[in-house]
């Protein structure tokens, strides 16, 4: 981004925070472009599960999603062209991936996995060609779940350093019910040499008044989108790289229901900016079958929205 890019993005940041004082949450339009998982890759067969959890765009012509059953990571035209000879799957298996994160200063991927049975969670590191590089462990964070760890990723860079911010799904990093929503948590590390060490935790605004917290993105101008997939919502704010903080206020985006006011939306588990502020992707899980049948009209899919 050039200085006046920045600048104007930073200012509709700012006009985002102020229209989300209001307390009152905007509803997203329907996604302007949407397809199946199983669609995009060639030659798969509908039956297909593909329980995407992430996904990142470092500008250009594809996004990269990444699925906890499946190893790797697949790479997906951004036009959502069905079977575009140029989209690439990945091998099943259960990897437990739930996040994924890029930057178009820095090459390769990195690639977080939920947590780990010794403690902690762990992160791959991924060249260009998207094949594994180095695995790294992070101990300083505890969970009481298997299932309730790491969930989203993002790779942000400020004054020539490279920061990971990484997404508890839990409230507090441990709870996922309603009578502990509003207290989200992200953990920032910072890369030092071949290694990141870590640098400190950032509150998530109360507005953002979630049940759980399942993608995150940040931008360059600081321009923040955080989702859930229990609460089927957006928050919208600024994150302060100064003081590292998130500015109180934003605004908080419900996605899209049914026509008869059902949600629809269950398990978005990815998000990605696409241009700040202005539009951004998503990638779904697969329903579960203790979710409502209207969730099978998202899932296991990539798609595209506007504010």
């Amino acid at each position: 981004y050039t200085f006046s890019a920045k600048k104007m993005l930073l200012l509709l940041c700012l006009a985002l925070l102020l229209l989300g004082c209001h307390g009152k949450n905007k509803k997203l339009s329907p996604p302007t472009k949407f397809q199946r998982m199983y669609k995009l890759i060639p030659k798969e067969k509908k039956t297909t599960r593909w329980e995407t959890s992430g996904v990142c765009y470092p500008g250009g012509d594809y996004f990269y999603t990444i699925c906890d059953n499946r190893h790797g990571i697949q790479k997906i035209a951004a036009s959502l062209t069905p079977n575009s000879p140029t989209n690439t799957g990945s091998s099943l298996g259960d990897s437990q991936f739930e996040s994924i994160a890029c930057n178009v200063n820095m090459t390769g991927f990195l690639v977080g996995e939920e947590t780990v049975p010794t403690g902690g969670w762990e992160m791959r590191a991924y060249n260009s060609d998207l094949q594994l590089q180095q695995e790294f462990h992070f101990s300083n964070i505890s969970f009481n779940s298997g299932n309730t760890g790491i969930e989203g990723m993002t790779l942000i860079d400020v004054e020539n350093k490279f920061y990971i911010l990484a997404l508890c799904e839990g409230n507090n990093c441990q709870c996922k019910k309603k009578h502990c929503s509003g207290a989200g948590r992200v953990y920032v590390y910072e890369k030092n040499g071949s290694g990141w060490d870590y640098f400190t935790e950032l509150d998530i605004p109360t507005e953002a008044n979630f049940i759980d917290y399942s993608g995150i993105d940040v931008a360059p101008s600081g321009v923040a989108g955080i989702v859930s997939q229990s609460s089927s919502k957006l928050w919208v704010g600024f994150l302060d790289t100064v003081n590292w903080a998130f500015y109180t206020g934003g605004t908080v985006y419900d996605f899209p229901k049914t026509s008869g006011g059902h949600t629809q939306w269950c398990n978005v588990e990815g998000f990605a900016w696409i241009v700040p502020g202005s539009s951004f992707v998503v990638a779904t899980d697969a329903k579960k079958s203790s979710q409502s049948s209207h969730c099978s009209n998202t899932e296991q899919s990539v798609a595209i929205f506007e504010l």
